[in-house]
């Protein structure tokens, strides 16, 4: 006998086979449907990682700006009250000879003139003693020093048989100017000793490199909190040393070097109580020249793009600051001309020095430079507010000031500095 099949009989025991085959395995979308899903959940971790990596590290930074904030600023303010050995001349000093019978010429430093040198001491002491670069200590040598501050001594002619004053004091183009014995204080010794040590073996390139982010360590390893030192409060996994110049530096919470200025008078930030309003509290008697010409008027040397010109001289603070989460500043730590920073800027560059009885000096001046000439030839002058640098280079970028160009502008957002914490709290 012949069994036979017919088509319809042997269709499903086919259809069974293959569907039994089909469902041993997983189909090329199924696949492609999984690895999305894991790929999504693998970015959302990553992300929510990313994220407390950089809050930490925030956080970190805010920290460690705080601690550097709180030492600079009490040094800085105890630099304003610092009793500073000067001794002024007065109507018995006699310099030259006897002018006539019973006639002597003595010099004589009027008050606000000694208020003036003091200004000069006292920013001096800011410069030495904060430094933001290396050329603010290592420039300030002891020659250095003695030979830059002078002070105005007006004639006064004394008849020494009467006892009277028989001459005037306003006979300006007379006067001399008297060196003013200054010098290194004891720790901006012990700053020039670390960077020679350093300097006999590292380029000379590696040390103007992070220079803010190294002064900062200097002053804070010199510095002292409850009797502590103050580089103490700072974790060590925020010192090191990135360019090898065997200088320290501070870091901030992704292992970059801090950004320091002492003179920010560039920087602008909207959300602190910065203000140009407030009149410079290092000079309570006014000895700045900005105040020896009409107050209501604007001097060239006082002309800036971002400053209003009818400012006087006002409180600034130093900044310390971090470049964020995308490694860049934008913002200029030196002076810049055409795009250009100004690396060798120094107590004795011509930009910081003022020539007497010539137009600038006279302009900066004003009735003061009159006589000034007489026994020196320049006249050094520390102006935080740098109009003289200004004057000779007009439109220049000052320290702290956004650098041009959208990138730049970009870079300075997501700064950190202790303005800013000062806003928050």
């Amino acid at each position: 006998m012949v069994m036979k099949f017919s088509a319809s009989a042997t269709e499903p025991l086919f259809a069974s086979t293959r569907n039994a085959q089909q469902s041993n395995g997983f189909t090329l979308v199924e696949i492609l449907v999984v690895l999305a899903i894991l790929g999504i959940m693998g970015a959302m971790v990553t992300t929510a990682i990313s994220g407390v990596t950089t809050t930490a590290r925030e956080a970190r930074t805010k920290s460690v700006i705080a601690v550097c904030d709180s030492v600079v600023q009490e040094l800085y303010e105890s630099t304003k009250y610092r009793p500073l050995a000067v001794e002024v001349p007065t109507l018995s000093t006699s310099f030259n000879a006897p002018s006539g019978n019973n006639v002597t010429v003595s010099q004589e430093v009027l008050a606000t003139e000694a208020a003036r040198v003091r200004l000069i001491m006292v920013r001096d002491l800011q410069k030495m003693e904060l430094p933001d670069h290396h050329e603010d200590y290592v420039g300030a040598t002891t020659a250095n020093v003695q030979s830059r501050i002078w002070a105005a001594a007006n004639p006064v002619f004394f008849n020494t048989s009467t006892g009277q004053v028989v001459g005037s004091r306003d006979a300006l183009a007379s006067r001399n100017t008297l060196a003013v014995n200054w010098s290194l204080t004891p720790k901006a010794s012990t700053y020039l000793q670390r960077y020679n040590s350093a300097a006999t073996t590292a380029s000379a390139a590696a040390l103007l490199t992070n220079q803010g982010a190294e002064c900062l360590y200097a002053i804070m390893s010199n510095s002292f909190v409850a009797g502590s030192p103050a580089i103490a409060s700072i974790p060590t996994t925020n010192i090191g040393d990135t360019d090898e110049d065997g200088l320290p530096e501070i870091l901030d919470g992704w292992g970059q070097p801090l950004g320091f200025i002492r003179w920010p008078v560039g920087f602008f930030d909207p959300e602190s109580d910065l203000t140009t309003e407030l009149p410079d509290d290092s000079d309570p008697f006014r000895a700045d020249f900005a105040y020896v010409n009409n107050s209501n008027t604007a001097n060239a040397t006082d002309v800036n793009d971002d400053i209003d010109p009818t400012k006087k001289p006002w409180s600034i603070r130093p900044l310390i600051f971090s470049a964020g989460n995308d490694g860049q500043f934008g913002i200029a730590q030196v002076p810049h001309v055409s795009g250009t920073p100004v690396t060798n800027f120094s107590y004795s560059h011509d930009d910081w020095n003022l020539q007497p009885s010539t137009a600038i000096a006279d302009d900066f001046m004003g009735d003061e430079s009159e006589g000034r000439a007489n026994s020196v030839n320049s006249y050094d002058y520390p102006d935080p507010y740098l109009r003289r640098f200004l004057t000779l280079n007009p439109g220049a970028i000052l320290p702290g000031q956004v650098l041009p160009g959208t990138n730049n502008q970009e870079a300075a957002i997501d700064n950190i500095t202790n303005y800013s914490l000062q806003g928050s709290q």
